[in-house]
């Protein structure tokens, strides 16, 4: 339940034009001027021989999978109707940082960060590529209610705790927009995702794999950009300047390669 059918079952090519959407901070609604983009772009440290991440929890954010969780359907009858419910649908995200090396295996130090990432098709979604990719079953959200009518006339949705945690939340709308409070935990997934709050392995060259059909990729082409304007479990700005500053990081690590993003 809450996999897209078919859309990752094949592992392609993470091509330039699908990561292009991970190359910027923010989102269509801010300003040009408040965007700031990443030095270090994707198709750069994508090349590293070690990329690890660090769960940070739960984003209430962006999804990209409409009706399929519960959202109001695509389009509607005459493309304008209900638009911006539609164009505004958010879930409980996973939000992670990234951390790539290509000089040994990364610690996740500050040195190594290269970007921080929030899902776009929900924990189902995330649970699935750990399974498929990583071969991680630890994460099992087959019976996560998708905006499901519960009691009092309330509808049942994951949501995020305050402290970055996935809850049961309940909504006064059918659409899951209108949250009316906290239902119940999910302890089971709370603590499996510990273990991935720790420099968790998402590629490793050694494997004989390439990033493309790594974890990594699998992740970052069905992600967006966070920072603390999104959501506050993200980091602020500061720290994507301190991690872009400096150094190339292909150019430093991987040898030659020209910094494409300014």
């Amino acid at each position: 339940m809450g996999r897209k059918g078919g859309t990752l079952a094949l592992i392609g090519s993470v091509t330039a034009t699908q990561l292009s959407r991970a190359a910027a901070w923010g989102n269509k609604n801010k300003n040009a001027g408040d965007a700031v983009y990443y030095s270090n772009s994707v198709n750069e440290w994508s090349q590293a021989s070690h990329i690890a991440m660090e769960v940070l929890g739960c984003s209430w954010a962006d999804t990209d999978y409409s009706e399929d969780v519960g959202c109001l359907a695509d389009e509607s009858g005459d493309g304008t109707q209900y638009w911006y419910q539609m164009a505004n649908c958010k879930r409980a995200q996973v939000a992670y940082s990234v951390y790539a090396s290509s000089s040994g295996k990364t610690s996740c130090g500050s040195s190594d960060y290269v970007g921080t990432y929030v899902t776009q098709y929900g924990l189902p979604e995330f649970s699935y590529m750990l399974a498929t990719y990583d071969g991680n079953a630890n994460l099992y959200t087959d019976d996560l209610p998708m905006c499901e009518q519960g009691d009092n006339g309330l509808y049942l949705a994951t949501g995020c705790g305050t402290d970055g945690s996935f809850t049961i939340d309940s909504f006064s709308d059918s659409y899951c927009l209108a949250r009316e409070g906290y239902y119940g935990s999910l302890d089971s997934i709370n603590k499996a995702m510990k273990n991935l709050k720790s420099c968790y392995t998402i590629h490793d060259s050694s494997s004989g794999y390439s990033f493309d059909y790594s974890l990594a990729g699998a992740l970052i082409q069905e992600s967006n950009t966070c920072s603390a304007q999104d959501d506050s479990i993200c980091p602020d700005n500061n720290r994507v300047s301190m991690a872009s500053s400096g150094k190339n990081f292909v150019a430093s690590k991987a040898h030659g390669l020209a910094n494409i993003n300014v």
